[in-house]
């Protein structure tokens, strides 16, 4: 058996020697360096941070992110039996839920005053974001208060399609709840479906 060939000068594929190009650097180097020119270049070519204009004039948060309209168990329509409720709760009737959509279209474009942490709409509608982008009804009209056992109230109603002495019952033995959380739940589901 023939022995094969050696390279000269240790040659061979794990032994490569560096390639000097014209400015006498190794090619490895010569590359790192170029990138670095280039992206230099590159980044003289922007304006800095400080210099551009703000490109999103929109006040609050609804200038920093995309925001979200409110979720459903702020909608009277589409609040669930099995929902936590919460100390405060803010629900939209059905005759303001065009309204609302509209006062979130405002809020996008730009149009709704931003005033300690509030959006303030035409309609008189105020309105806060949540971390996540979602925006919450606060205040106005067309928006009902509803406490823990109001909201909790309201949706025994709902469980039990507006049967209010069935949603009694079927609270009863939650000693939160009062009587008069009732009053103002059944009222509020009066708009249910409108």
């Amino acid at each position: 058996m023939t022995p094969k060939p050696k390279a000269p000068h240790g040659g061979g594929p794990g032994n490569r020697r560096p390639h000097h190009g014209s400015g006498g650097l190794d090619a490895g180097t010569s590359v790192a360096k170029a990138h670095t020119a280039i992206e230099t270049e590159i980044q003289a070519g922007r304006p800095s941070a400080s210099s551009t204009p703000n490109p999103n004039p929109i006040p609050g948060p609804a200038g920093n992110r995309p925001i979200k309209a409110p979720v459903d168990r702020h909608h009277l329509d589409k609040i669930t039996p099995n929902g936590p409720p919460k100390d405060r709760n803010t629900v939209i009737l059905p005759e303001a839920r065009d309204g609302v959509r509209a006062d979130i279209a405002d809020i996008r474009a730009g149009k709704a005053r931003w005033v300690g942490g509030e959006y303030i709409t035409d309609s008189g509608r105020h309105y806060r974001v949540e971390g996540n982008g979602t925006v919450y009804p606060v205040d106005g009209p067309g928006l009902v208060h509803l406490d823990r056992q109001e909201y909790k109230a309201l949706q025994a109603i709902i469980k039990h399609n507006g049967d209010v002495d069935a949603a009694k019952r079927s609270v009863e033995r939650d000693p939160a709840m009062s009587a008069g959380a009732f009053e103002k739940a059944t009222e509020v589901f009066k708009h249910r479906g409108k």
